[in-house]
């Protein structure tokens, strides 16, 4: 299994991490409860999204946000890519919000 791939900065984080049977005690943890989630799934896996049962029949994306994700099957290596909000640009003010991230509205930093 390979290292998983971090890049933080400041409240900026972004992800990707492999999962296989062999590990998916972290995937089912808490670990990336907070959040956003684009999850690569191949085909036979089966798992659950908000208490839905899915198996995958050919490979497949998932989008998820606060979703309680429960990974049941799957031998093939899944990619897991995350990050939070601050990384993409969410940030509430209030009853506001504002585009203030790393990837849009982002006048003093380029992204690389």
């Amino acid at each position: 299994m390979s290292q998983p791939l971090i890049f933080e900065d400041n409240y900026k984080k972004l992800g990707l991490e492999n999962f296989s049977e062999k590990n998916l005690e972290t995937i089912n943890g808490n670990k990336f409860k907070y959040d956003i989630k684009v999850f690569f799934v191949p085909a036979n896996y089966e798992l659950s999204v908000d208490f839905n049962h899915f198996t995958t029949t050919k490979p497949t994306l998932f989008f998820l946000t606060n979703q309680h994700l429960k990974i049941e099957t799957g031998k093939e290596n899944a990619t897991l890519l995350y990050y939070n909000r601050d990384f993409y640009c969410i940030q509430i003010h209030d009853k506001e919000v504002a585009c203030d991230g790393l990837l849009f509205h982002n006048v003093f930093e380029i992204p690389f």
